[in-house]
C-alpha cells in the first residue's frame, strides 16, 4: 500500500514537472469547431518508446492554467476539475470526451502522455488543439415592448446580444433599414435618437445576427402626451343627505391616467370624515354620499399620466341643508336700560328667512313688541332692556328647506350694568420715592369686579403695589412705574376701562426721560417698521435713538438710528431677509439719554413674489385662457391664483397649477363681460395683483356639421352634410360656402332643415366647398374644406357644337317644311275633288231626266207624274250615276289646275 501511493506521488510529481518545464519531443496541432451543448472528441494519440508498453500518465490541462484538468494514471480513478466533472471520459488512446460544450471551454487545450520507468529529461508526446466554441446569439438587453416619448424628447433603446462569434446589430424602422444622421446614432448597445420628430414614431426592430443565427426584438414608440381633462367637473348644488357627483373625464397617451381629488386645497385622503363618505370610480368621477354641510367648497380634480405637469379643474359643491342653531348659551344677561342682544347663533345654506322666538314657552311674535328687532345672525337685538324682557327663550330659524329643530333653552337675566362712582384723575404727578393711591369704585348688579393693569401689558410691581377695594396704591416708586394705568369694572353684564397717567418727577429741575412702552416691530423682507408709546419726557422735550442688531449667540454690535423729533413711529431699511434682529428704543431729552425700552426680537420675511405682468385673455363662449410672463419670485417657489368677476360680483378665484403661466378658466357665462387679474404667491404668503384685464365671452358657437360629402354629377354638383352629434347648442340653419384661389367666399342657403343641396350650372375652375353651421344668435362654425376641381368644355369643342346642331336643326327643319307641303296639298286636292264630283253630279242629273224622260214608256209624256230633282237625283245615283262615274273619265269635263 505505502508503494502504492509512493508510485502516485511520483507520477503527479513527473506530471507537473514535465508541463512546467515545456520539454517535448512531438507535437500535433489540430483545430475543433464546436457548437454550445454539443459533444466533442478531442484528439490526442501517442507512441511506446521502442514500441514497448510501459506504464504511462496522460494529462489534459489548458494552455493558460497550471495545473491539469483531468489526469488518468492505470488502477486509480481519474483527476478531474470541477468545471468539467461529470462532461469528460477518456478515449483510446488518450483522446477526450468533452459533453455539453460551454463557451468557457473555448482555448487552447493541451495533452500529454508521460512514461514512468523512463529518466524525467527524456522527451514524451504532446498534442495542441484549438477549441472554437460558437453560439447563436442571446439578448443580454432588450428594449421595452411599448415606449411613450413626447416629440423633441431624446429617445433611447437598449439591445445587446452575446454569442460566437460576437454578434451584429442591426436597427430597422418600419422594415426598412435605420441609416445613421445627425440625430439619429447607433451604438454598440443602444440606439439614440435626438429632438424626436413625428416621422420617428412607429416600429422598431433589433436584430442580432451571427454564423450561427439570428434573433429579433421589436419595440413600438408612441408619441406621448400629458394628460389634458376633456370633460370638468360642473358646479352642483345638492341637499345635505343626497348623492353629489363630479365627473372629471381626462384623455392621455400612455392611458394610465391617475385621479386625485382635493376639497378646499386639501387631499381628501387626508379628510377621514369626507373620506369615510367619498368613492373615486375608475374614469375619476367622484361621489358623495350622502354629503354633509360641511362638505360644500371648492373640489379639485388633479390628472396625470406622469408626463408634464399635471392638469387639474375645479367645481364647487354647495350643500344645501334646513336652517339650525349653533350657538345659544345659558344663562345670558341683558343690561338693565341699555341695548342687550339674545344670542341664537343660525348657521343656514341658503341663508334662513325667519326666525320664530318663544318666551317663558309661549310664542313670542317679535313684530308685535316695541323696540325688539331680529338680527341678520339670528340673535334678537332689545333696544332698551327692561325687567320684562328676564324669562326662558327658544328660538327656531328657517329657510327653505324648514328647520333643524329649536334650540336649547336660554335662561335670560335682566341685571343692572357696571357704573364708576368713583373715577380716577387723568394723570398723577409725584416724585420719584414717593407713594400714591389712585381710587376707583362702581356698582352693579351683579356686584362687578374691579381690577388695575398697566396698559402696556407689564406687571404691577408686587412688592411695592397693595390694592384695598377699588383704589390702587404703589409704595416707593420708581422711575420704571412711570405709564398709563388701567381700572376695569366688569360684571356677567358688561366690562367698562377707565385709564389715568402716573408721572414720576425726580427733582425740580427734571430728569431724563422714562423708557418707551409698547415697542412693536413689523417686518418685511428688507425693513423693518417700529412703533411705539412715549413715557414721561422728564418735563423736557424728548426725542428716540432706534437701536438694532443681528441676533445671534455671539455678540454682534449695536447699530443705531436716530429718530425725528415728535415721531413715534419709524421705519428701518436695508436689513437681511429671512434674519433675526434685535431692536429697542432709546429716549433723550435736554439732560441726556434716558432708559432703553425691551428689547423685541423680530425675523424679516423672504421676499414676496412680485405681481405677474404681460397678462393676455383670450376668450370663447365659455371660458377664457389667461396667460403672463412671471415676475421675481422673492427666491421661493412660485404659484399662481386666478381672480375673475362680472360687473358688480364679488371675485372668485381659482389655483393655478405650480409652475404653469397659462390657464384656462371654464364654466363662464357667454356674452359677458368679466374682469380678470393674476396674483402671485410664494411660501410667504399671497404676493401681488397684476394689472386687471377686462374681456367678453363670445356668443357660443355650434359643432359644426358632419360628414361632410361633396359629389360631382352630370347635372351639377351635390353637397350633403350630418347635424352635429353634440347639439347642445342648437343649429338654426346651415350654408353651403364655396370660392375659389382668385374669388371671396359665396353661400347657398340659408337650409333650415335641409341636410344637402343640388349646386347646377358651376362654372369651370378649382374649388372649396365647406358647411357652416349658425345658431340663433348669428354665430358660426365650418366644417372642414373639400377641394374639387370641375373641368370646363374647350372653345374648339364648343365651336364644333355649335356647327354640328347648327346643321342637324337646319336639316330637321327643311323635312319638316316638306312633310307640312305634302300635307297641304293632299288636303286640298282632297277638298277640290269634293267640290268637282258635287258640281258633276249637279250637272248629270239634269241629263239623265232628259234620257229617260223625254218620251213616256206608256204614251204621251205626263208632266204632273215627273218626280222632283233630288228624289230623280237619288235614283241616279243609285241606279245609273255609279254608270256615269265609272265613264267620268270619256266624258269632257274642264281641266283642273292646282298650285302649291
Amino acid at each position: 500500500m505505502i508503494f502504492k501511493k509512493s508510485c502516485r506521488v511520483l507520477a503527479w510529481f513527473i506530471c507537473l514537472w514535465a508541463f512546467i518545464t515545456g520539454y517535448s519531443r512531438k507535437e500535433e496541432f489540430h483545430t475543433i469547431t464546436a457548437l454550445l451543448g454539443e459533444d466533442v472528441t478531442l484528439p490526442c494519440a501517442f507512441e511506446f518508446p521502442d514500441g514497448t508498453k510501459v506504464p504511462y500518465i496522460i494529462s489534459w490541462k489548458r494552455e493558460n492554467e497550471k495545473i491539469p484538468f483531468y489526469i488518468w494514471y492505470e488502477g486509480y480513478p481519474p483527476h478531474v476539475s470541477e468545471n468539467y466533472r461529470g462532461r469528460v471520459s477518456l478515449l483510446e488512446p488518450a483522446s477526450l470526451n468533452l459533453t455539453n460544450v460551454q463557451e468557457s471551454d473555448q482555448g487552447w487545450l493541451l495533452c500529454a502522455v508521460f512514461f514512468l520507468n523512463r529518466s524525467p529529461d527524456m522527451p514524451y508526446n504532446t498534442s495542441k488543439i484549438h477549441l472554437k466554441v460558437h453560439a447563436p446569439p442571446q439578448f443580454i438587453q432588450k428594449p421595452p415592448d411599448v415606449v411613450y416619448v413626447k416629440v423633441g424628447e431624446s429617445l433611447n433603446l437598449s439591445c445587446a446580444a452575446t454569442g460566437t462569434p460576437e454578434p451584429v446589430i442591426t436597427w430597422f424602422k418600419d422594415n426598412q433599414g435605420l441609416k445613421e444622421s445627425g440625430r439619429i446614432q447607433v451604438l454598440p448597445t443602444k440606439l439614440r435618437i435626438t429632438r424626436l420628430q413625428e416621422s420617428d414614431l412607429g416600429d422598431y426592430l433589433c436584430s442580432a445576427r451571427n454564423k450561427e443565427g439570428n434573433i429579433n426584438v421589436a419595440s413600438k414608440v408612441i408619441g406621448a402626451g400629458r394628460a389634458s381633462i376633456t370633460v370638468p367637473p360642473r358646479n352642483t348644488t345638492k341637499v345635505a343627505g343626497h348623492k353629489a357627483e363630479f365627473i372629471c373625464e381626462a384623455k392621455a397617451l400612455p392611458t394610465n391616467l391617475t385621479h386625485h381629488w382635493l376639497h378646499n386645497g386639501i387631499d381628501i385622503s387626508e379628510l377621514p370624515l369626507l373620506e369615510a363618505r367619498t368613492l373615486v370610480r375608475r374614469d375619476g368621477t367622484l361621489f358623495i354620499n350622502p354629503t354633509s354641510p360641511e362638505d360644500s367648497g371648492n373640489y379639485t380634480c388633479v390628472v396625470s399620466n406622469g408626463i408634464g405637469e399635471p392638469e387639474s379643474a375645479f367645481a364647487f359643491l354647495n350643500v344645501e341643508y334646513a336652517a339650525r342653531v349653533e350657538h345659544s348659551p345659558s344663562p345670558q344677561y341683558l343690561p338693565l336700560e341699555n341695548s342687550g342682544i339674545i344670542i341664537c347663533g343660525v348657521k343656514s345654506n341658503p341663508p334662513f328667512q325667519f326666525v320664530t322666538w318663544t318666551k317663558d314657552r309661549k310664542p313670542y311674535p317679535v313684530d308685535e313688541h316695541p323696540g325688539v328687532t331680529n338680527l341678520s345672525n339670528g340673535s334678537l337685538l332689545i333696544q332698551r332692556v327692561s325687567h320684562a324682557h328676564q324669562g326662558m327663550y327658544r328660538c327656531t330659524p328657517y329657510n327653505i328647506h324648514g328647520t333643524a329643530g329649536t334650540s336649547s333653552q336660554m335662561e335670560v337675566f335682566v341685571r343692572k350694568p357696571p357704573m364708576f362712582t368713583i373715577k380716577p384723575k387723568g394723570i398723577y404727578q409725584t416724585l420719584l420715592g414717593a407713594e400714591i393711591t389712585i381710587p376707583c369704585d362702581g356698582t352693579g348688579q351683579p356686584k362687578p369686579i374691579i381690577l388695575w393693569r398697566r396698559a402696556d401689558g407689564g406687571r404691577l410691581p408686587r412688592e411695592r403695589s397693595s390694592r384695598q377695594g377699588g383704589n390702587l396704591t404703589i409704595h416707593n416708586l420708581h422711575k420704571e412705574d412711570h405709564g398709563r394705568y388701567e381700572c376695569v369694572l366688569e360684571n356677567d353684564v358688561a366690562t367698562l376701562v377707565t385709564s389715568t397717567m402716573i408721572v414720576i418727577e425726580v427733582d425740580i429741575s427734571g430728569t431724563t426721560p422714562h423708557p418707551p412702552t409698547n415697542v412693536t416691530v413689523n417686518t418685511s423682507a428688507s425693513a423693518a417698521t417700529l412703533s411705539w408709546l412715549p413715557a414721561y419726557d422728564g418735563g423736557y422735550t424728548q426725542s428716540y435713538v432706534i437701536w438694532y442688531r443681528i441676533a445671534s449667540h455671539g455678540e454682534n454690535p449695536w447699530r443705531t438710528m436716530s429718530v425725528p423729533d415728535g415721531a413715534t413711529t419709524f421705519t428701518l431699511y436695508r436689513l437681511d431677509p429671512e434674519t433675526v434682529y434685535e431692536f429697542r428704543v432709546q429716549s433723550r431729552n435736554a439732560l441726556g439719554d434716558g432708559m432703553f425700552s425691551t428689547t423685541v426680537k423680530a425675523e424679516t420675511s423672504s421676499t414676496t413674489a412680485q405681481a405677474p405682468t404681460n397678462v393676455t385673455v383670450v376668450t370663447s363662449a365659455s371660458s377664457a385662457m389667461l396667460s403672463w410672463l412671471p415676475a421675481n419670485d422673492g427666491g421661493n417657489t412660485r404659484s399662481y391664483m386666478i381672480w375673475y368677476r362680472t360687473a358688480n360680483q364679488p371675485w372668485s378665484k381659482m389655483d393655478v397649477p405650480k409652475g404653469a403661466t397659462s390657464f384656462t378658466v371654464y364654466q363662464l357665462q357667454s356674452e359677458t363681460d368679466y374682469e380678470f387679474k393674476v396674483q402671485s404667491r410664494n411660501a410667504l404668503g399671497e404676493g401681488m395683483f397684476s394689472s386687471t384685464i377686462k374681456a367678453k365671452t363670445t356668443s357660443p358657437k355650434p359643432f359644426p356639421p358632419e360628414n361632410v360629402v361633396v359629389k360631382k354629377l352630370s347635372d351639377g354638383v351635390f353637397i350633403s352634410w350630418k347635424p352635429p352629434f353634440n347639439q347642445t347648442i342648437p343649429v338654426a340653419f346651415y350654408y353651403v360656402e364655396y370660392h375659389t384661389e382668385s374669388e371671396p367666399w359665396k353661400h347657398w342657403g340659408p337650409f333650415k332643415e335641409k341636410t344637402s343641396y343640388l349646386a347646377k350650372k358651376i362654372p369651370a375652375g378649382e374649388y372649396k366647398f365647406r358647411v357652416s353651421a349658425y345658431s340663433d344668435k348669428g354665430v358660426s362654425s365650418f366644417s372642414p374644406e373639400i377641394s374639387l376641381n370641375i373641368e370646363g368644355i374647350s372653345p374648339e369643342v364648343t365651336k364644333s357644337r355649335a356647327i354640328t346642331a347648327g346643321v342637324v336643326g337646319g336639316i330637321l327643319f327643311f323635312i319638316a317644311a316638306i312633310v307640312l307641303s305634302v300635307c297641304a296639298v293632299k288636303i286640298c286636292n282632297k277638298r277640290k275633288r269634293r267640290k268637282a264630283e258635287k258640281a258633276y253630279m249637279m250637272v248629270t242629273c239634269p241629263v239623265a231626266d232628259a234620257r229617260n224622260g223625254g218620251h213616256s214608256h206608256g204614251g204621251s209624256p205626263s208632266p204632273m207624274k215627273k218626280p222632283p230633282c233630288h228624289q230623280r237625283r237619288k235614283k241616279a245615283s243609285e241606279e245609273g250615276c255609279t254608270i256615269a262615274l265609272d265613264n267620268l273619265h270619256t266624258q269632257e269635263v274642264p281641266k283642273l289646275e292646282y298650285r302649291v
